[in-house]
């Protein structure tokens, strides 16, 4: 959780070296987020990825990266431009800390 809350209070989170900053979200949107993330808790503590073909997901993932900047241009944008297919490395890592980062408020009096 540590790497989380640096993630949160820095405003960005580092992947192989490349910077994707965090952008304001409203509470609305951050319970959508945490809602997701408890009905696929279980998979990803265990690693089970699958759920990322899901069109909930997708919703999900949209919200996510259209609250996110790369490189100061909106990460949605960036992303239909191929950045995933260049940087596909980043993926999974990205996906699941924001995923963590966007919930934070919720946990982060918890241990």
């Amino acid at each position: 959780m540590s790497k989380i809350k640096e993630c949160y209070e820095d405003g960005f989170a580092e992947v192989n070296g490349r910077k994707y900053h965090f952008c304001e979200v409203t509470h609305k949107d951050r319970l959508k987020i945490f809602g997701y993330v408890q009905s696929i808790q279980k998979d990803l503590i265990s690693g089970v990825m699958s759920f990322v073909g899901d069109s909930e997901y997708s919703a999900i993932e949209d919200l996510m990266f259209s609250k996110m900047t790369y490189k100061d241009e909106q990460l949605s944008r960036v992303v239909e431009r191929g950045h995933f297919t260049e940087f596909g490395e980043d993926y999974i890592i990205l996906a699941t800390t924001a995923m963590q980062v966007f919930c934070y408020p919720f946990t982060k009096g918890t241990s």
